[in-house]
């Protein structure tokens, strides 16, 4: 069905298929029933949009062998040796997973995201934040999974960029760790500020510290409760991301034009995509399979 009207357009669908038909290789991807819920998205300034998702995250990785014969996915021996083991569980008899089945996407304007080392492009902020099936656990293991992640995005040796620099700081009685660089070497003229935090039972990890306090304290003030029986849910705001397109205008304009546009037809696909932006407030969506199909649901918001 499709409904619109001055402030909103609203379409929603339903797929003549039931979650127990998928077949079994894929049964993991789809959560089944009412015990499916998403964690609603943190307010925080700048959000641009996120997306909270159900899904058995351990139980899928440690059946991996059996949903991905063949599948020879590249760099999966480095992921498992570093995150994706510690945090859904290396073996399913020997190590129990520190991650539950709610995680949330986020991205957000901020001044520590990091730049495209090639484009000069401002990057903005992204995080997770996942449920915690093992709070001791997550203590034990926060430093650990810091370094790992450290390693992941150090790059090779080659391209010179000089070594993280770890620390940590108290904010709101929270411990957050975070690394930097000093400089402004290749692709840093834009700080790149990695972060990780727990707020009781939710873990963040932030590519900006900025974004991880802002996270951190929206999550103090606000309890992210439980969108009952959605197993996936998303959020897009325009004002955000129409900010965040101005602040690259002219890299996104340097971009179409070695693309093959001309400086003035770029400029003026950039002011056409802007006004366009300004007359929408908010996509959001959702999924379920609660009634036993497969249900979709899309709402957009007019100015």
């Amino acid at each position: 069905t499709l409904d619109y009207g001055d402030k909103q357009l609203r379409l929603a669908a339903t797929v003549d298929a039931r979650p127990d038909e998928v077949e079994e290789r894929y049964r993991l991807f789809v959560a089944e029933g009412t015990e499916a819920g998403v964690r609603q998205l943190p307010e925080i300034d700048g959000l641009i949009g996120g997306v909270s998702l159900y899904r058995h995250f351990g139980a899928w990785f440690r059946n991996r062998d059996q949903f991905l014969k063949g599948a020879g996915l590249p760099g999966m021996a480095n992921f498992e040796e570093s995150m994706a083991g510690l945090l859904l569980g290396r073996d399913a008899d020997k190590a129990s997973p520190v991650v539950g089945d709610r995680v949330a996407f986020v991205s957000a304007l901020t001044e520590d995201g990091g730049a495209d080392s090639a484009s000069g492009l401002r990057l903005p902020g992204l995080a997770f934040i996942v449920d915690l099936a093992n709070i001791e656990k997550a203590d034990a293991e926060l430093q650990g999974l810091f370094v790992a992640m450290l390693a992941e995005l150090k790059g090779p040796p080659e391209d010179g960029r000089p070594e993280w620099r770890r620390g940590s700081e108290t904010f709101r009685e929270v411990a957050i760790h975070f690394a930097s660089r000093p400089g402004t070497g290749a692709g840093l003229a834009v700080p790149l500020v990695p972060s990780v935090a727990r707020v009781g039972e939710r873990f963040i990890v932030s590519s900006s510290l900025a974004m991880c306090r802002r996270l951190v304290e929206a999550m103090q003030k606000r309890e992210l409760g439980v969108i009952a029986k959605k197993d996936l849910a998303f959020h897009l705001r325009f004002s955000g991301l129409a900010e965040y397109l101005a602040a690259n205008r002219a890299i996104l304009e340097s971009e179409l034009v070695k693309g093959g546009r001309r400086q003035r037809d770029a400029a003026e696909d950039l002011a056409g995509l802007s006004k366009v932006m300004q007359r929408f407030e908010s996509l959001s969506g959702s999924s379920t399979t609660a009634n036993g199909v497969f249900e979709f649901e899309i709402l957009g918001q007019f100015r």
